[in-house]
């Protein structure tokens, strides 16, 4: 999460929007707002603003905040959105949390909203870990078979200790341990003194 948080705020009646701000303003949130009132702007700040949660109204002229969810989950599907309605049924209620909405505040009541907002950042930053942390596991589990540390090993026939107290040579350790592979040359020290003859006759 960002230290300023990036609110998009989807709400046609002014002053409500102002209680909302005054509202999250007096809760010391450091945040910037971007507030719309119609789908097409509010479709445009989904792709530019890039807002860390969403605010909505439900009853919008010709669009509703179940509507903007939809939109929302599309395009920024771990984006976390709270509605911030008048006073909504039951069954409406229900309808929002089963299409993804993570709270909803009553216009009348926002004194819950600051509250519902840390949960609903917190919420996110969690999911944003987890998705993380899954993604460099295939790194992590590589890192896993790549040597590190000190290796036992023998100052004579260079045979290294493994982990079960064995002697191996150095070509086996390194392949069970690593995704290593060998090929096999002479270097030209060791040609010399293996082939002296055939080096002899060259000079």
């Amino acid at each position: 999460m960002k230290n300023t948080i990036h609110i998009l705020m989807l709400e046609d009646t002014a002053s409500d929007a102002t209680l909302i701000e005054d509202e999250l303003q007096s809760s010391g949130l450091d945040f910037v707002s971007r507030i719309v009132s119609n789908r097409k702007d509010y479709l445009t700040a989904l792709d530019n603003f890039s807002p860390d949660i969403i605010l909505s109204d439900y009853n919008l002229p010709q669009y509703d905040g179940v509507t903007a969810l939809h939109a929302a989950r599309l395009r920024l599907p771990d984006i976390p959105f709270i509605l911030v309605t008048g006073a909504i049924g039951e069954d409406l209620a229900i309808d929002i949390f089963i299409n993804g909405a993570n709270d909803y505040v009553m216009k009348n009541r926002l004194q819950r909203l600051v509250p519902a907002v840390q949960r609903a950042l917190a919420e996110a930053g969690e999911i944003t870990g987890r998705k993380e942390a899954e993604a460099a596991l295939p790194e992590a589990m590589t890192s896993i078979k790549t040597l590190s540390g000190l290796l036992p090993i023998c100052a004579s026939c260079k045979k290294i200790r493994d982990d079960y107290g064995t002697w191996v040579h150095i070509e086996s350790y390194i392949k069970n341990n690593s995704d290593a592979d060998f090929t096999h040359g002479i270097c030209p020290e060791c040609a010399i003194n293996l082939y002296p003859e055939l080096f002899n006759k060259q000079h």
